[in-house]
Order: structure tokens, then sequence, then C-alpha cells
């Protein structure tokens, strides 16, 4: 809400600054205000407070999600399950924590590695190479390991560390101060297990 007030103060500043240019020019042919419309500027700048605004409402939704998807795969009782009833908490799990991710991309290769249709044992090579692809041109150096990884030979331990270092990197750069609280949750689960 704080960003919404700031851009509407601006915007309000912005709106008289070039109305008073705007007035002062009228002898002279009335010259626009050299940023440009002071209502175009007002409407940009609410635009972009209300995108980061509903940005940051859907990544705590996210975050809250994906605690909730963690907290409800821990009590699963894995034993007494089906393969097909582990598969589809694993893919519950993952499709609604993809969502904290800003990459579209990204949470698309996620979903898609953990369909009904996706080959089991494809499934971690899909997501980890779907989000690399998508993030590491933009991460800044030193970039995890998992961006100069040859995915092409399969070594499940390494995937998963690499992965576990990527995430961290990558949820911290898109969640920004919501990431503690998610890194927290997920610490004290994994002691409960």
């Amino acid at each position: 809400m704080a960003i919404f007030r700031a851009a509407i103060e601006l915007c309000q500043v912005c709106q008289s600054r070039s109305a008073g240019v705007l007035d002062r020019g009228r002898g002279t042919g009335n010259r626009p205000h050299p940023m440009g419309s002071s209502r175009a500027i007002g409407t940009g700048l609410l635009f972009v407070a209300a995108m980061s605004f509903a940005a940051c409402g859907r990544s705590r939704r996210a975050v809250d999600d994906c605690i909730a998807a963690h907290e409800r795969a821990r009590a699963f009782d894995r034993d007494a399950a089906t393969g097909e009833q582990v598969a589809d908490e694993s893919r519950h799990l993952v499709e609604t924590c993809a969502e904290m991710y800003s990459n579209a991309a990204c949470r698309a290769g996620m979903k898609k590695a953990w369909s009904k249709e996706t080959d089991p044992s494809q499934r971690l090579h899909i997501q980890l190479e779907s989000c690399r692809d998508a993030y590491c041109p933009e991460l800044p150096e030193p970039k995890p390991a998992l961006c100069t990884s040859d995915l092409g030979h399969a070594v499940l331990n390494v995937w998963q560390t690499q992965w576990v270092e990527f995430d961290e990197v990558v949820l911290e750069r898109d969640l920004g101060s919501l990431y503690p609280r998610l890194k927290a949750a997920r610490q004290a689960m994994a002691t409960r297990r």
C-alpha cells in the first residue's frame, strides 16, 4: 500500500509541476512539458505501482500456498500410499510452489516436468533444464553451479545439491523480503522429519 501511496504522491507532484510549466508556456505557443503529458506520466506510475502491489500480493500468496503444500506433503503417509498417490502428492507440491518463481518459462517447465504425461525418469532433468535456461542468463556472477552443469549425464545427488543452491539464489532474488520466511519454514519442516 505504501508503494501505491508513494506513486499517487509522485503523480500529484508531477502534475503540479507540469501544470506550472504549461501555464508559463501559454504565451509561447503552449509547448508541452519536456517529460510528456502529466496525465500519461501519472497513469504510467499508477500502473507500475498497481502491478508492483499485485506482484507482491501474488508472491505472498504463493509463499503461503507453498508452505501449506510442504506441510501437507510432510503429513502424507508415503508408506501407505500407492505409487500414483505419491506422484500426485509430489505433483501438487511442485505445481503449487512453482508459482513463487517470477520467470514464466521456469514455472511452465516445472509443471511440464511433473505432468502425468511426462516420463517420471525425465522429471528432474526437465525441471532443472527449464529453470536453468530461464534464469541463468540474467543471474549475476558468481552464478550457481547449475548454470554451467552438464545435464546430459544423470548424477542425482549432484543435481539435488545444485538445485538447492540454484533455488536459494533464484527465490531470494524473486521473493526479496518474503524469502527469509520461506527459508525458515523449509528449515523447520526439514528438522521435523
